[in-house]
């Protein structure tokens, strides 16, 4: 094995002194149901999706952000409009001769 590899494959491997905590799973079905795994608890179904909206607005970058998400997704869930998620633009195909 060359120097230089030999270098990449150490410095690829974790220090011992770090670890990293899995702090737990969290994951959407479909409207309004999710789950979420923490390893001490799991929970499924409407409360889980909720927890797992309101985890995901807190983890954006800044409050501009935060309020954006929170208000159109407020607006879709209560008006029902989910036209944001279609792409209606037709795509032109050419014909060749």
């Amino acid at each position: 094995m060359s120097p230089r590899r030999s270098s990449y494959v150490f410095a690829a491997t974790p220090h011992p002194d770090r670890f990293v905590k899995h702090a737990g799973s969290l994951a959407t079905i479909g409207k309004r149901s999710a789950i979420i795994d923490f390893g001490w608890i799991r929970i499924r179904g409407w409360l889980a999706w909720w927890l797992w909206g309101l985890t995901h607005i807190y983890f954006l970058i800044d409050v501009r952000s935060r309020l954006a998400v929170a208000l159109s997704w407020l607006w879709i869930y209560a008006s029902g409009d989910r036209s944001a998620r279609l792409i209606t633009q037709d795509e032109q195909r050419s014909t060749l001769p």
